[in-house]
């Protein structure tokens, strides 16, 4: 008779930790094993954005509705037409500098600005305007080292709770944990849902730096 409740999940936590660490990397260390790190030998190369099936099957799984779909395809046309302009055509002649969907655009130089909230789980934010958090990034999209997205930017202006503060992730490329330099946050309910990314069904969870996010009185 198979185990159950917690006495079963106590017996499947050494297959776990098995299954989900990789051989010591060229210098020894652990490394280990999940759906990031193995996603690109399962999928090696992207489907073309013309291949018309892979919206079909969006639908028919029900991944997406049919709006989101056709969404997703006319953000893709578009931002391949920004990729091919930036190379042929001369700025002035650029649509929006020939920034992809979503326009978001860092200008520093050198150092990003840092802010300490010390947020807990359970507290409710706001995640600051795109117009706000535009100034906190490079001209690559970084604050210090952290990427901010054109699918985040879709939730500036909502509030959500502190799901938990993130110190250490997994380099997606090796397998080695990392340990942050300073924590990020992650929010309920707040995934990347593929909108601007041909309605990619990953749903990862975006990491927040604490400069983006504002804390706002809880509701009466």
């Amino acid at each position: 008779r198979e185990p159950a409740g917690p006495a079963r999940g106590r017996a499947l936590l050494p297959i776990l930790e098995v299954a989900s660490r990789k051989e010591p990397g060229p210098d020894g260390g652990e490394r280990f094993s999940c759906q990031a790190t193995e996603l690109l030998r399962a999928a090696p190369t992207c489907l073309p954005l013309k291949d018309m099936r892979q919206y079909v099957m969006d639908v028919k799984t029900g991944n997406v509705g049919v709006f989101f779909a056709l969404r997703a395809l006319l953000v893709g046309l578009f931002n391949r037409f920004q990729e091919r302009s930036r190379r042929a055509l001369p700025k002035w002649l650029l649509i929006k500098g020939g920034l992809r969907w979503g326009f978001v655009k860092g200008a520093l130089v050198g150092a990003t600005p840092n802010a300490t909230l010390d947020l807990k789980p359970g507290e409710l934010v706001r995640i600051k305007s795109k117009e706000e958090i535009v100034k906190t990034l490079n001209q690559d999209l970084l604050n210090r080292g952290l990427g901010f997205e054109e699918e985040m930017a879709r939730y500036c202006g909502q509030t959500a709770r502190v799901l938990s503060r993130v110190d250490r992730c997994l380099d997606e490329r090796t397998g080695e944990m990392l340990e942050m330099k300073s924590s990020c946050i992650v929010l309920e309910g707040v995934v990347c849902a593929g909108a601007y990314n041909v309605s990619c069904p990953r749903e990862f969870v975006p990491f927040w730096r604490e400069i983006w996010l504002e804390r706002v009185e809880e509701p009466v």
